[in-house]
């Protein structure tokens, strides 16, 4: 669920193809910035309730990790 909000997200926010977006996918290939990463991120806590902390995302480069950070936030 979570990779699949990620990705609904990205293609909406930055025009891609939702489902030319998968775990392997980098967001250098996607060309987003570190601070749209973030924002990124800050939007899906309020959506899956966490609390977000932008230190989390030190080493995060491709979806599949922003995913399992998510998923493991918010339980």
């Amino acid at each position: 669920m979570v990779l699949e909000r990620i990705a609904k997200y990205i293609a909406e926010n930055y025009d891609k193809d939702e489902e030319d977006i998968t775990v392997e996918t980098t967001f250098e290939s996607l060309r987003m910035e570190s601070e749209d990463v973030t924002d990124m991120y800050f939007q899906m806590s309020c959506e899956f309730d966490f609390i977000p902390d932008e230190d989390d995302l030190e080493g995060i480069e491709d979806v599949g990790q922003l995913a399992e950070l998510i998923e493991r936030l918010k339980d």
